[in-house]
C-alpha cells in the first residue's frame, strides 16, 4: 500500500496518478482518495519487474495544472 499527502495551496486536487509501466503495466495508475490531502494505492507488481530500483512518478492534476514528484520504488526478492 502507497500512501501520499498532497498538499495544494487551494485543496483543490482532482487526481492523483502513480507512473511506473515497469512494475504496473499501465503509463498512470489513479490513487483513491482518502480524505483531506490523503491518497492511497495497491501497488501490485503485475508484470513481474525484476529485483532492483525503479523510477517512477507521482502526479497530481489540480485545476489542470500538473505537479510532479519523482520517486524510487524498490522489487524485493
Amino acid at each position: 500500500l502507497i500512501t501520499v499527502n498532497i498538499r495544494d495551496w487551494d485543496d483543490n486536487i482532482d487526481a492523483v496518478y502513480l507512473s511506473c509501466p515497469e512494475i504496473t503495466g499501465f503509463d498512470t495508475v489513479p490513487f483513491n482518495p482518502n480524505g483531506f490531502e490523503n491518497y492511497s494505492l495497491w501497488l501490485v507488481n503485475e508484470f513481474y519487474a525484476t529485483e532492483g530500483e525503479y523510477e517512477a512518478w507521482i502526479m497530481a492534476e489540480s485545476d489542470g495544472d500538473w505537479l510532479y514528484e519523482r520517486v524510487f520504488i524498490t522489487v524485493g526478492e
